[in-house]
């Protein structure tokens, strides 16, 4: 996936910029494929992203956004996002309390 080679070579700074547009459209679009390669490789981008960044606290409203989007499979995939993020980097980059209402709220 071209995505995954751009994200390799971009510079941190650049990818900080963009990043949440970046997660809008893989969680929205590119998640919501009903190929499971096209999930899997989606959600590599994502923890991708977070690697190359290093930048967690900036995306947090945008995936509290997507948490309580009005599509149910938007949702879905941003709680699978999340769980990603959680069990990739660990609770201790990205604080799971600040999402615990919103994903009450749609469980």
């Amino acid at each position: 996936m071209a995505l995954i080679v751009f994200l390799d070579y971009i510079h941190p700074d650049i990818l900080k910029e963009h990043q949440n547009d970046i997660l809008r459209v893989l969680i929205e679009k590119t998640m919501a494929q009903t190929k499971q390669e096209v999930d899997v490789k989606a959600l590599e981008c994502i923890i991708l992203i977070f690697e190359v960044s290093g930048e967690f606290e900036m995306s947090i409203e945008t995936l509290q956004e997507m948490i309580q989007h009005k599509n149910v499979k938007v949702v879905a995939n941003a709680t699978t996002a999340l769980a990603s993020i959680v069990d990739h980097f660990g609770v201790s980059q990205m604080d799971i309390n600040l999402f615990i209402p919103h994903v009450l709220k749609v469980a």
